[in-house]
């Protein structure tokens, strides 16, 4: 029931509840610290937006004023005589991002630093809370992101976990499992495979510093989990377990993928101070650690206000290319997008809507256009019910070339429109009892959305949801 909010060039908003903004064919730089004063304040307070977005319909693009918002596993893969060739891949399907726009800082090891795995923020993004159903993919990829926020920010160590018995909740590709009937196996030749969502992500070596699990000689998987677990009780740092590690030597802090939005809270306070010298240089260390330049290092560490601090940290986290993708979720994006004919919105010349409800209107994210530009666009429509967005693409009126338009009679004249609707597996729905091969249809299904809403030229959607928080972050 909320009216959008609109961001207009000089980077202010208006209005009582979301953003506009158009992208730019190449990123302009980050914004001055004068720039970054004026810009919006949403009134959420997030680690970043990632944790909760008040506002129902958002236009997003990207103006000189805001900068751009352009953004891997300690699991191996390793492979045997039978090697997949990658070799006709585009690279630009490595990133969720336009390659173009990611800049990945140096790896810091073990080799460069010998205290660089003293440190280590152990992550378990398939384990959620005791007694609730794991989290999906959208919400496993948004605490992967703000855990890469606060390892870099504590200057720790980033080492993914994943549950050995987890090898179908991202699904298999098809080169790795052969199936028979509602049972599979794993081809031979694939002697370990990344299970979890190690197999969508690839997990840099700038986050992981070389590091591996720590304690493997004492600690497996369900210690670990049952570490995470503890610090609900109170008795560690509110979202994370403290461990120290004689094995490794290594002070461990273990966090899930609902845990870590706790601990990204509690971390706040300390991220947005630039009282002393010490808040000060712990800054400038942070965007360092996230690749950023000298003048974008002083940027940071003399920011003022907790919504400008995070949206700058998650724009250096965003040039980074995190998640970073698998090879083969790369080969598979890029046939999907080819066969489902949504090249143009991969390089940014068209527009999209992320619908992912019933309740608001089609008519609703429509007449958001008119804030940004009359005309006719050709709009990718995300959702997860097609079947019901067709229909109220049939419902409004048409115009000359076999466009349509808005039912306001005030606008008929600036705005028209085409219509792709985006594909989801099965073409509206779940699919019951899903085989390994169904679920990483829906992975790669919902990356290649997800590339569309980063690198659409418009954006409009509700970005109350995982996925279009995700989005936020990668504009």
């Amino acid at each position: 029931e909320s009216a959008p909010l609109i961001l207009s060039s000089d980077g202010v908003f208006s209005g009582p509840a979301a953003t506009s903004s158009q992208q730019s064919p190449s990123p302009p730089p980050p914004p001055s610290p004068a720039s970054a004063r004026h810009r919006a304040r949403s009134h959420h307070h997030m680690a970043s937006r990632l944790v909760q977005v008040s506002a129902v319909i958002f236009v997003l693009a990207t103006v000189a004023s805001v900068g751009h918002f352009a953004p891997g596993s300690a699991t191996r893969l390793v492979l045997g005589a039978r090697m997949p060739d990658y070799s006709g891949v585009d690279a630009g399907y490595g990133t969720v991002m336009r390659g173009e726009d990611v800049r990945e800082p140096e790896p810091k090891g073990p080799q460069a630093d010998e205290g660089s795995c003293s440190d280590v923020l152990l992550f378990l993004p398939g384990a959620g809370d005791p007694g609730r159903p794991p989290p999906d993919l959208p919400s496993r990829l948004g605490a992967y992101v703000v855990a890469s926020l606060a390892a870099t920010y504590t200057d720790m160590a980033l080492v993914l976990l994943e549950d050995a018995a987890d090898s179908t909740s991202v699904g298999c590709p098809d080169d790795t499992v052969q199936e028979h009937g509602s049972s599979f196996h794993f081809d031979g030749h694939y002697k370990i495979f990344p299970r979890g969502l190690s197999t969508l992500v690839r997990h840099p070596a700038w986050l992981s510093r070389g590091c591996g699990p720590p304690c493997p000689g004492k600690y497996g998987y369900g210690d670990w989990l049952r570490q995470s677990y503890s610090a609900s009780g109170g008795t560690d740092i509110p979202g994370a377990a403290s461990v120290l590690c004689e094995e490794s030597a290594s002070n461990v802090l273990v966090v899930t993928s609902e845990s870590v939005f706790a601990y990204f809270r509690q971390l706040l306070p300390e991220m947005a101070d630039r009282t002393s010298g010490e808040s000060i240089r712990r800054a400038h260390g942070w965007a360092v650690n996230l690749g950023a330049a000298e003048d974008e290092a002083a940027i940071m560490s003399t920011l003022q206000g907790e919504d400008d601090i995070m949206d700058y940290a998650e724009a250096l986290a965003a040039r980074t290319g995190i998640p970073m993708l698998q090879p083969w979720i790369s080969r598979d994006v890029q046939s999907f997008v080819a066969e489902h004919h949504m090249e143009s919105w991969m390089s940014g010349n068209k527009p999209a809507i992320y619908k992912p409800e019933y309740q608001v209107p089609l008519a609703e994210y429509l007449v958001r256009f008119r804030e940004v530009k009359c005309g006719t666009h050709h709009t990718y429509v995300a959702t997860q019910h097609p079947f019901a967005v067709r229909d109220e693409v049939l419902s409004l009126p048409s115009i000359r070339g076999g466009r349509r338009t808005v039912p306001d009679k005030r606008r008929k004249r600036c705005l028209g429109f085409t219509f792709k609707v985006g594909p989801t597996p099965g073409d509206g729905g779940r699919v019951r009892n899903p085989t390994c091969r169904d679920r990483y249809d829906e992975t790669i299904a919902t990356v290649a959305e997800l590339m569309v809403l980063a690198r659409s030229s418009i954006l409009v959607g509700d970005l109350s949801t995982s996925e279009g928080r995700l989005a936020r972050f990668f504009r």
